[in-house]
């Protein structure tokens, strides 16, 4: 059994981490292109070093945009972390201040622990199976939605209309 509490926790540190490289480095940051032709900064590279090095404490594999795990390795997964480092690249490089580090354990092909927080705001959200909704370490109201397998939800950026 998962100890998502425990999980919790380090995955709370692993963004806090991650979130204050992403602040020094958009100080003076170094910018390349990546084969897809999307952006990468070296905010995102020190923030998925930080992450990996955290979660990977772990002993669970990680996910992570800035490195792909093959067809193979994922489907062998029961449970994994799944990482954006530096979520809005695009408004990151623009200087706006929606972009925001991302976690998600997943288990089972469900996920049953989430984390995202807007460095730059300071506000970071998270929930697992077991708990509310936080804020900041305060609980939401959230309406409950029932899982409906096969039947996805989306969200857009504004960085992306």
């Amino acid at each position: 059994m998962l100890n998502l509490d425990k999980f919790l926790e380090i995955a709370i540190n692993a963004s806090n981490q991650a979130s204050k490289a992403i602040l020094e480095e958009r100080k003076n940051f170094k910018t390349w292109e990546k084969e897809d032709k999307s952006p990468l900064t070296s905010a995102d590279l020190a923030s998925n070093k930080i992450l990996n090095d955290i979660l990977g404490s772990t002993d669970i594999k990680i996910l992570s945009e800035e490195k792909l795990l093959s067809k193979e390795e994922c489907e062998e997964l029961k449970t994994f972390w799944l990482i954006d480092p530096l979520d809005g690249t695009s408004g990151f490089l623009k200087g706006s201040d929606e972009f925001c580090v991302m976690i998600s354990l997943v288990h089972d092909n469900r996920p049953v622990l989430s984390l995202i927080q807007n460095p730059s705001k300071g506000d970071i959200f998270y929930a697992h199976a077991k708990t509310k909704v936080y804020k900041n370490d305060k609980p939401l109201q959230i309406d409950q939605q029932e899982y409906e397998k096969n039947k996805y939800k989306a969200l857009l950026s504004v960085n992306h209309l």
